[in-house]
């Protein structure tokens, strides 16, 4: 599991030109972006918690694909969810 976060998070700083950082937290922080990668949907809850609050940056929660309806269920009427 923790290779596959961590390939999840190289693959995806590197796409928005930033890096990952497995010793921060969130994972990646780029310009007007930051990051959490997750491996599971029941981990949501501690990812926003590291996103933490109050900054104008745009956060996200990085799930694998099969993980998304599990996350969809977890997070229905609580906001924004995509």
């Amino acid at each position: 599991m923790a290779e596959e976060h961590e390939q999840a998070a190289k693959r995806l700083a590197r796409k928005l030109g930033t890096q990952y950082d497995p010793k921060r937290s969130p994972d990646i922080r780029g310009k007007n972006v930051r990051i959490e990668v997750k491996s599971k949907a029941y981990e949501i809850p501690k990812a926003i918690e590291q996103l933490g609050g109050g900054q104008t940056r745009k956060k996200y929660v990085c799930l694998s694909k099969n993980e998304h309806e599990d996350a969809k269920r977890l997070l229905k009427g609580r906001g924004s969810v995509s």
